[in-house]
């Protein structure tokens, strides 16, 4: 998680909210599964940094450097044109094929056709995120007693 928010692990205080941003509970377990804390589609985990360390970066008496879109553009070493050389400014990494309907069209807008799937049932991920295996529908016990 550290990797994906910025924020050492003893700094987080993390909780899950619902699909409408309602406090469910606070993530304290680190063994947990997402299953055992009956987690559904649209469900989100919200990251909270409590080290004070933030407070730091918005130190508004240090000048911070700026720079336009325009300007940076023209740069010849920069990320957006090691992106733009290497494919990477408008293709995610990986494509993948879901066995359930995904409600969000991840892919939309993209112009280019990299494999095919049923509407909704795709969507683009970064390899080392990717498990490949036979594995059992998921059942939301939440989704199990709303209906």
């Amino acid at each position: 998680m550290q990797l994906v928010v910025g924020i050492a692990a003893g700094s987080m205080q993390m909780e899950l909210l619902d699909r409408n941003g309602k406090y469910v509970t606070s993530l304290t377990d680190d063994l947990a599964t997402l299953e055992s804390l009956g987690v559904c589609d649209g469900m989100r985990i919200h990251v909270k940094d409590v080290s004070g360390e933030i407070a730091s970066l918005l130190d508004h008496s240090v000048e911070k450097y700026k720079i336009s879109d325009e300007e940076y553009e023209q740069r010849s070493e920069s990320v957006r044109v090691w992106k733009k050389l290497h494919g990477f400014d408008k293709q995610p990494d990986q494509a993948t094929m879901h066995d359930v309907e995904n409600s969000k069209m991840i892919a939309e807008g993209i112009k280019v056709l990299y494999f095919t799937c049923m509407d909704k049932y795709g969507g683009f991920v970064r390899p080392q995120d990717v498990k490949v295996g036979d594995f059992p529908p998921f059942i939301c016990d939440r989704e199990m007693e709303e209906i």
